[in-house]
């Protein structure tokens, strides 16, 4: 059993939520932290990009649950009603999600006549926090090549493709995701040593991509605090 397991509780029955989900929940709060962040460093209009980030989140989990729905499990798709029930059919398809959220996205700066390319740019940093730490949480509790190969290719998908024609830019990224990167690599450890090489032959190592999560929700939020203290002096 991954000692991830023996650190952080699987769930929280006064809470009624499993660690998992509350983990992923606070990942959310730190990625929207550093959207607040490349915000402020932009020139976008904060109220129009947020509108954006909703309506791409939610067009892409209406289509990740969608896809969900008729391609995941045959016989869950025989009710209509089981697509709305989803705190006791839950389930989202991933790249369905991750199709609907760009797609829509993709359509909305058509509409506000603003630059895909500069709005992928803003978005980069708290998308690759929230994702890698998806991926990591994945791997902690189910070490699959499947979880593996989609920490990769978040990283060479979202990492490279948007900055071919914007080289210079790539050493500022990589300066302030550096953490986000560093989990990544921890994560492909924590994959490969918890993979069983033949009876009786298994590598374990403590879990440390918890302790580097921790780390960033700490120095966010007191990043945060400074930040709020300084404006209002």
């Amino acid at each position: 059993m991954n000692q991830f397991l023996t650190i952080f509780p699987k769930s929280f029955p006064l809470l009624n939520t499993f660690g998992y989900g509350f983990l992923l929940a606070i990942s959310f709060v730190v990625s929207l932290f550093f959207l607040w962040k490349e915000l402020r460093r932009s020139s976008f209009k904060e109220e129009r990009i947020v509108d954006m980030l909703f309506l791409s989140l939610c067009a892409g989990l209406a289509l990740g649950r969608l896809t969900f729905f008729f391609t995941e499990n045959p016989a869950f798709a025989l009710n209509p009603l089981n697509f709305f029930i989803v705190y006791i059919f839950p389930g989202f398809s991933l790249f369905g999600t991750l199709f609907g959220f760009f797609l829509c996205l993709y359509l909305l700066t058509k509409k506000y006549k603003e630059s895909f390319i500069e709005v992928i740019h803003l978005f980069f940093v708290p998308f690759f926090t929230f994702f890698t730490v998806y991926s990591f949480l994945n791997l902690l509790y189910r070490p699959l090549w499947q979880e593996f190969a989609r920490l990769l290719l978040f990283a060479v998908v979202l990492f490279f493709l948007p900055y071919i024609r914007q080289k210079e830019q790539l050493n500022k990224l990589t300066r302030r995701c550096i953490i986000m990167l560093l989990m990544a690599l921890f994560s492909a450890i924590e994959f490969f040593t918890s993979l069983s090489f033949g009876p009786g032959l298994r590598i374990a190592v403590v879990s440390i991509e918890i302790w580097f999560f921790l780390i960033v929700l700490i120095l966010s939020s007191v990043k945060l605090v400074l930040c709020f203290v300084k404006k209002k002096q």
